[in-house]
């Protein structure tokens, strides 16, 4: 992002210094495991609209998906189960 800037001949020096700042500031926050990178997992929690993600029906959702015995909670067999599955 910070190469784009710099290649755009219509923001100042001073916008560009003001504006890779901010973009650092937001790297800061979306990169969570604080690795130098924003991987796809930090990227979609940074961006996505939890309201619409996060509703009952979503959430009650991926609980089944991981309680692969149907007990009520989610052990580590049933982490080991999903993963398994998915490769």
């Amino acid at each position: 992002m910070k190469e784009a800037i710099k290649l755009d001949n219509n923001i100042s020096y001073y916008n560009q210094h003001l504006i890779n700042n901010i973009i650092d500031k937001m790297f800061s926050k979306f990169d969570f495991n604080k690795d130098g990178e924003i991987n796809y997992s930090e990227f979609l929690a940074a961006t996505v609209c939890k309201k619409q993600v996060l509703t009952k029906a979503n959430l009650r959702f991926a609980f089944h998906h991981f309680d692969t015995d149907n007990e009520g909670y989610i052990t580590k067999n049933d982490l080991k189960e999903v993963f398994k599955r998915s490769g």
